[in-house]
C-alpha cells in the first residue's frame, strides 16, 4: 500500500506459476536436495545474513541495473490512452529469486532483461543490502501523525508439497532475501493452494489486494508459485492544504477534458526544466523517499515518453534545485486487477523461460517453464494527513530560492516515487486519466 499524506496508497504483486513439463522433481542429483524444514516448508537451515559485504561498486551496479529495467519496462507498458502502474522494484526482486534457480539461455534472458552485471554470488548478497537499505527507511521518520511511515516488501514462495527442491536454491532464498519455500498441495488441492497464496498476499498488502491470483491461475500442473508484495505508508513533508483544492480543467490523453479536483501550493520544492519538460520533486516524511513528477509540454508528449529512459530520468534528476513552485497538482487515482507482464518481460527478451525450452536447472532436475507473471497495483493520492515536521534538506533550507516556477499538471504526467540514498524505484506511473 501506497498511503501518502495527501494520501497515497499503492499495493503491487508478482505471481510467477511455474509448470512442470517432465513431472514433478524428483530424485537425487550431485546438487543436493532440500530436506522440508517442517512439513509445511521447504527451507534452508542458514540463517539471513543481515549485514552482506557489498562494495559501493557492486552497490552501484545493482542500482543502476534496476534503474535500467525500471524505464524499459515502463517502455513496453506504456499505452498511450491508459494509465500505468507498476513496481518495478516489485518485480525486480521476485525475477531475481527466479534468476537464482535458472541456468544457461534461460538465466542469461533474465540477466540482460533486468541489466543484472553482477556474478551471481556477488549479484544475490546485493538484494540483500538493498532489501535492508530500504527496511530501515521508516527509522528516519519524525512525522507525528496517526499512522507511521512504513515500507514493506514481502517475498513468498510456494512449491508443491513431496517435491526435492535443491538446497543450494532453497540456500541462497534464506541467506540473501530471508525465504523459504511454503508446501502446497496443487496437484491435489488447486483451489485450497490459490486461497492459501491469497490470503498472504492479503495480509501483505492490508487487506487491498485480495484475490492477487484469478481463478483457475494455478491447477494440478502447477509446481511453484512466487509471490512479491511491496506495502508503503508515508506523509509528505509538506502536505497541501484541503481548503486550497479546488476544480481545474484536466486534457486526458485522448484530447477530451474533465473537471477533476485539483491540489494548489506554493512552497520550495526541487524543481528541473529542459526543453519541452518541467519537473518536480516532492518529498516524504523521512527525506529517504520522494515522488518526481514529470509534465512533458503536452505537443510533445509522445517523443518524450518514447525518449524516457534510465540515463534520461537521470539528467531529471540532476538538474533539479531548489525554486519557489506554484504548484497544481491533481488528485488521482489508479485501479485494476491482476494483469499479466509477460508480454512486456517477453518484448524485453525473457522468451524461453516462458516456454518448453526453459532452463531453471537450480530449482530442481526436471523440466519446468514460466506459466506467467502477473502484476497488480493501486495508487490514490489525496489530500489527507497532517504536516510531517521533516523536510528534504534542500525543501526545508532557510535561503530564498533564485529561481521561481510555475507548474500545473492539467494533462497528462509521468511519476516515479523513488527510494533517494539507492535511487531505486519503487513504484512508475503515468496518469492520462486522474480519476482512473
Amino acid at each position: 500500500m501506497l498511503r501518502l499524506r495527501w494520501s497515497v496508497t499503492s499495493f503491487s504483486s508478482l505471481f510467477l506459476g511455474f509448470v512442470p513439463l517432465l513431472g514433478a522433481c524428483s530424485g537425487p542429483s550431485g546438487g543436493g536436495f532440500a530436506t522440508p524444514g517442517s512439513a509445511d516448508v521447504a527451507s534452508s537451515t542458514l540463517a539471513r545474513d543481515p549485514a552482506p559485504d557489498v562494495s559501493p561498486a557492486d552497490q552501484a551496479a545493482l542500482e543502476a541495473g534496476n534503474a535500467s529495467f525500471a524505464f524499459d519496462l515502463f517502455g513496453a507498458l506504456r499505452r498511450p490512452s491508459d494509465n500505468v502502474f507498476f513496481s518495478p522494484y516489485s518485480i525486480t526482486s521476485a525475477l531475481a529469486m527466479t534468476y537464482a534457480g535458472a541456468r544457461g539461455g534461460t538465466a542469461d534472458e533474465l540477466a540482460n532483461a533486468l541489466h543484472l552485471t553482477l556474478p551471481p554470488e556477488r549479484l544475490h548478497p546485493a538484494f540483500d543490502w538493498l532489501d535492508l537499505q530500504l527496511a530501515a527507511r521508516a527509522g528516519a521518520a519524525v512525522s507525528d501523525a496517526g499512522k507511521p511511515f512504513a515500507l514493506h516488501v514481502a517475498s513468498s514462495l510456494w512449491g508443491q508439497r513431496g517435491e526435492a527442491w535443491k538446497q543450494p536454491f532453497l540456500d541462497t532464498l534464506a541467506v540473501d532475501y530471508g525465504a523459504a519455500i511454503e508446501l502446497a498441495d496443487f496437484e491435489h488441492d488447486p483451489r485450497g493452494a490459490l486461497g492459501a497464496i491469497n490470503a498472504w498476499a492479503s495480509g501483505q498488502t492490508a487487506g487491498k489486494i485480495a484475490n492477487l491470483l484469478p481463478s483457475g491461475a494455478v491447477d494440478a500442473d502447477t509446481r511453484f508459485v512466487l509471490a512479491n508484495a511491496i506495502y508503503f505508508d508515508a506523509s509528505w513533508a509538506h502536505p497541501f492544504q484541503a481548503t486550497a483544492t479546488s476544480q481545474a480543467t484536466f486534457t486526458r490523453g485522448d484530447a477530451s477534458t474533465e473537471e477533476v479536483a485539483t491540489m494548489h501550493a506554493v512552497d520550495r520544492f526541487l524543481y528541473a526544466e529542459g526543453e519541452g519538460w518541467q519537473a518536480v520533486e516532492l518529498p516524504y516524511d523521512g527525506d529517504q523517499v520522494a515522488m518526481d513528477v514529470v509534465l512533458p509540454a503536452a505537443a510533445s508528449e509522445a517523443a518524450f515518453d518514447a525518449g524516457l529512459t534510465a540515463s534520461g530520468f537521470a539528467s531529471v534528476v540532476a538538474g533539479l534545485g531548489l525554486a519557489k513552485v506554484h504548484l497544481a497538482l491533481p488528485k488521482f487515482a489508479v485501479s485494476g486487477g491482476s494483469v499479466s507482464v509477460r508480454a512486456a518481460l517477453e518484448q524485453l527478451g525473457v522468451r524461453s523461460a516462458f516456454a518448453a525450452g526453459a532452463d531453471l536447472g537450480g530449482m530442481c532436475d526436471d523440466a519446468m517453464f514460466l506459466k506467467d507473471a502477473v502484476h497488480q497495483a493501486t495508487l490514490t493520492v489525496d489530500e489527507n494527513g497532517t504536516e510531517a515536521a521533516a523536510a528534504t534538506g534542500g525543501v526545508t533550507s532557510t535561503v530564498t530560492p533564485q529561481r521561481e516556477a510555475t507548474v500545473t499538471v492539467d494533462h497528462p504526467f509521468f511519476f516515479v516515487i523513488r527510494d533517494l540514498p539507492t535511487g531505486t524505484v519503487l513504484f512508475a506511473g503515468k496518469i492520462v486519466e486522474p480519476n482512473g
